[in-house]
């Protein structure tokens, strides 16, 4: 009994976000919508928006061919649709809680380069901000006490995540976002907050570290960007989740890219690749068969990846030893 009234709410929830419209943009009010890169103008060369940075952390490729209107390599992915279904979900629910708390001085949408300065306003959500070359849909911004010194903003950006668990990712993200704010306003924000999982637990972060390796990572997006040709496909664990899948998989399997094994990683490759081997085909005959001696009988037989090779090269199963049924 007491385990169902511990899984029951947890249960709803899912319930709930199972049968979340998926049409939620059209339903919420225009501050909810995300803006695409595409639409969007930048006197000042390659804007480097939210998007583009999220997709670049995740993958060098899917960065590429996410910026600009040449998208036809994407495709719909289910994971990757319900997905964005759950975090604007989480994030829209995570703003009313915001709005309900003190509404009188909230402001929705994107406001004056001369309120952001003053700090007008307590709490502003969803505010689109660019400067220079960069721009992000802040999720939130809540203005904190008074800062010790005028170079650090009064505002402190907000993050909703609805996973438990807060990886890397999602600090480099709050960090973008003050990166952008601190380009804006001209005044940077030394912490932020990630609100995360099902009970909306709050986690404050100092930045300064953070801003940092954003700033580099910005470069390099934009380097990446600037180049006329997108990296080479490698099939990654991101891959099960992204709209490009397909294409990248189609290329991979063209080319016979070592990354076409799961258990290969990019140190393997590495070092395959400093050997001459960079194909399956080429890492399947370096395989040979060998007999164990007696006293390692007992102990497991190791993952052979060149035999995996050989079976994606023979379409074939191949099982090692003598198996126990």
């Amino acid at each position: 009994m007491l385990s169902l009234q511990f899984w029951a709410p947890h249960v709803a929830a899912l319930l709930i976000l199972f049968d979340y419209d998926a049409n939620l943009a059209r339903h919420q009010p225009l501050f909810y919508r995300q803006r695409h890169p595409a639409e969007l103008n930048c006197k000042h060369g390659v804007l480097i928006t939210d998007q583009l940075f999220d997709a670049y952390l995740k993958c060098k490729t899917k960065a590429h061919l996410t910026f600009g209107p040449d998208r036809s390599g994407e495709s719909s992915h289910p994971i990757c649709a319900w997905q964005q279904r759950l975090a604007e979900h989480y994030q829209a629910n995570g703003c009313h809680r915001l709005r309900s708390a003190d509404s009188a001085d909230c402001f929705v949408g994107d406001p004056s380069l001369e309120d952001l300065k003053s700090a007008k306003y307590r709490l502003i959500i969803q505010p689109y901000i660019t400067a220079q070359d960069v721009g992000s849909n802040i999720h939130a911004l809540e203005r904190e006490a008074a800062p010790t010194q005028k170079r650090n903003s009064p505002y402190t950006p907000i993050r909703f995540v609805p996973v438990e668990k807060v990886s890397k990712h999602h600090r480099l993200m709050l960090a973008f976002d003050a990166v952008v704010l601190w380009k804006a306003s001209g005044q940077m924000p030394t912490k932020g907050t990630i609100i995360h999982g099902f009970r909306h637990t709050a986690l404050v972060l100092k930045l300064d570290a953070w801003i940092h390796e954003v700033e580099s990572l910005i470069g390099k997006l934009r380097t990446l960007l600037t180049d006329g040709s997108p990296p080479d496909p490698v099939l990654i664990q991101h891959c099960k989740e992204c709209p490009f899948e397909a294409d990248c998989r189609k290329k991979v399997t063209e080319k016979d890219d070592l990354s076409l094994l799961d258990g290969l990683g990019t140190t393997d490759r590495a070092k395959l690749n400093a050997k001459g081997i960079f194909t399956v085909t080429q890492l399947a005959y370096t395989f040979r068969p060998r007999r164990r001696p007696k006293h390692q009988a007992s102990r497991r037989e190791k993952y052979h990846l060149a035999l995996k090779a050989l079976a994606i090269r023979d379409r074939k199963i191949h099982v090692v030893g003598m198996p126990e049924l």
